[in-house]
């Protein structure tokens, strides 16, 4: 990154996972506008190719691997792609998955199910791609966690402990690896206005509800979490590892 811009991005290597839709896609807009280039990776690879097509029509590189996160395979896969193209600076761990059911309900498969993304994914990539960061000395790890890793709210329990989980990883890692020139952080989302909650933020009770627990009394936007995003990643926070930073709007200091 540029001396005089650490939020100059320019030359960087980024992988970002969940990129197809949602909080991922701007997410990797966001880094793109700031000058890096993408290693980007979903399911769906339609939605991929044509993000990838957007970042290249700001004059980055885009490379595109589809890989299911939840399994080894997909992992495994994913690190061997993006290592054998070249050296990954920033990776932000964006894909989750969540089944709300009350806790009864939630057999062993849902849980399997939201704990492989959101737990083992997470560490599957953070191992192999933040152990090519090790061996070079320096990158950065951005976690996307959420707000309900802290607080909770009915009938979302196993998404709820996946996110308790990562953020405890942001903490050992940031320990463990805090002398060995690779940072990690972790964001935590309120409510975000993206298309992932857009079904669900149609209702209008939910929405109300979010709205009146919310101390700024609305939904959080995308470019706000890209924001926190960048700075973590960037060497304007080379002081700071080992630390969720909570976009939220005041959810969880109520």
């Amino acid at each position: 990154m540029s001396s005089n811009n650490p939020f100059d991005f320019s030359g960087k290597r980024v992988v970002v996972t969940g990129a197809s839709r949602g909080l991922g896609r701007e997410l990797a807009l966001g880094f793109a506008r700031a000058g890096a280039d993408l290693v980007l990776t979903a399911r769906q690879l339609p939605l991929l190719e044509q993000l990838a097509t957007e970042v290249r029509g700001l004059g980055r590189e885009a490379l595109v691997i589809p890989a299911d996160l939840a399994t080894r395979e997909g992992a495994d896969t994913l690190v061997a792609a993006t290592l054998a193209s070249g050296p990954v600076d920033v990776l932000v761990n964006n894909a989750g998955y969540s089944e709300p059911l009350p806790f009864l309900d939630a057999e062993d498969d849902v849980w399997e199910r939201v704990m492989a993304i959101n737990v083992m994914g997470v560490v599957r990539l953070t191992r192999g791609l933040g152990g090519a960061m090790l061996a070079r000395g320096q990158g950065s790890v951005v976690m996307v966690g959420s707000v309900l890793g802290r607080t909770a709210i009915p009938g979302a329990s196993p998404y709820i402990a996946s996110k308790g989980a990562v953020e405890q990883l942001t903490r050992a890692l940031g320990v463990e690896w805090a002398r060995k020139g690779v940072r990690v952080n972790a964001l935590a989302p309120g409510f975000m206005d993206t298309d992932m909650v857009g079904e669900e933020s149609e209702s209008a009770s939910l929405r109300g509800y979010v709205e009146r627990r919310t101390p700024m009394r609305r939904l959080g936007r995308a470019d706000e979490v890209v924001s926190a995003a960048l700075y973590l990643a960037s060497d304007a926070s080379s002081y700071v590892t080992g630390t969720i930073i909570h976009v939220d709007g005041g959810w969880t200091a109520a």
